[in-house]
């Protein structure tokens, strides 16, 4: 049974997603397919010019594994395309870069994919996704006490980014940034719950993200793709 003070499975299930999805590969990957439509491997090389050859072939082999792209030879020539799964993430990836670039996170001067990376980043944590989901924008005392001492990256990223703050009358509270987070995690949950194509992320994993270090969220490596 869940507890109203843990997350709830779809959170945690998104959160899984998100820990498989932030890194700036599989944004650039799956962006440019959505934007430049199929690609022919021996195109991948031109379209992708900013990936080294391993870096993109894994990127492509992890995408695939995930069912977000396939080699079809329906196509003329037969190319790369997005799946369902893969275009919809596509419009989340959208989604997660305005919320960062409307709120200057991680920075005020950012690309695309660092902007949409350290936005899904912030969602692999259930926590994030727990807090985000409280009713109101003012946090409960159960759930503030969360943020005093984070415990997780992700949850003192909401702190230092001012996505939670403190509210006057003392506790936190979800500033217009976390307001508008919201949309975007919910977004998340509803794609992780329609495309189960990401597997869970293992309990060690899961325990060693509880326990890390607080720090900055990751950056991305430069890449061209601008918003």
């Amino acid at each position: 049974m869940t507890r109203a003070c843990d997350p709830s499975p779809a959170q945690v299930h998104a959160a899984a997603a998100a820990e498989q999805l932030y890194r700036p590969w599989i944004v650039r990957v799956v962006s440019e397919l959505s934007d430049a439509g199929p690609i022919h491997r021996r195109q991948l090389a031109a379209a992708l010019p900013d990936l080294s050859a391993t870096t993109r072939d894994y990127a492509m082999g992890i995408a695939a594994r995930h069912r977000l792209l396939l080699y079809t030879e329906a196509t003329t020539p037969s190319a790369y395309v997005l799946t369902d799964a893969g275009e919809e993430l596509a419009d989340f990836y959208h989604a997660a870069a305005r919320w960062a670039r409307t709120h200057h996170y991680p920075a005020q001067e950012s690309t695309f994919v660092s902007r949409a990376g350290a936005t899904v980043w912030l969602l692999s944590d259930p926590e994030v996704h727990l807090l985000l989901g409280h009713s109101t924008t003012t946090l409960p005392l159960g759930l503030g006490r969360r943020l005093d001492r984070p415990a997780t990256e992700q949850t003192n990223s909401l702190v230092t980014s001012r996505v939670a703050q403190p509210h006057p009358e003392g506790g936190w509270e979800l500033g217009p940034a976390g307001a508008a987070l919201r949309a975007v995690a919910t977004s998340l949950q509803n794609w992780a719950a329609a495309h189960h194509t990401v597997p869970p992320i293992p309990p060690q994993v899961a325990a060693a993200r509880r326990t890390a270090p607080a720090t900055s969220p990751p950056q991305a490596v430069s890449l061209r793709r601008a918003a």
